[in-house]
C-alpha cells in the first residue's frame, strides 16, 4: 500500500475517490430545536403535569431500591402467579422494615 494514495484519499483526493452517486439526503439529521405549540406549553405548566413529572423519578428510585435490596431483580418462582407471589413478598418485607423503623 502506498502512503501517498491513502493520504490523498483522506484529504479528498482525486475524482476517483468520490462516491459513485451523490447522497439524496440534503440534511442528515433533523433539527431538534422545534417550536412547542402554545397548547402544549399550557398543558406542561399545569400543576397536575408538574406533579407527575416530579413523581416519576421517585417511583423509579423506589423500584430500584426494591430490586437491589428485596430480591426484585429475579423471581425464583415460575410463571406469572409465582412472580406475583415473589414480588408480594418483596413488598411485604419492605413494608415490615419501614414499620419497624417507624415503631422504634
Amino acid at each position: 500500500m502506498r502512503s501517498g494514495t491513502r493520504a490523498a484519499s483522506w484529504r479528498g483526493g482525486s475524482a476517483g475517490d468520490q462516491p459513485a452517486c451523490a447522497s439524496p439526503v440534503s440534511r442528515p439529521s433533523p433539527s431538534h430545536a422545534r417550536a412547542t405549540s402554545p397548547a402544549r406549553k399550557a398543558a406542561e405548566h399545569k400543576p397536575g403535569f408538574r406533579k407527575l413529572v416530579k413523581w416519576r423519578p421517585g417511583s423509579e428510585g423506589r423500584i430500584s431500591h426494591l430490586k437491589h435490596h428485596y430480591g426484585w431483580d429475579r423471581t425464583r418462582l415460575n410463571g406469572r402467579h409465582g412472580a406475583d407471589i415473589w414480588y408480594g413478598h418483596g413488598v411485604l418485607a419492605h413494608n415490615l422494615v419501614k414499620i419497624t423503623a417507624l415503631a422504634s
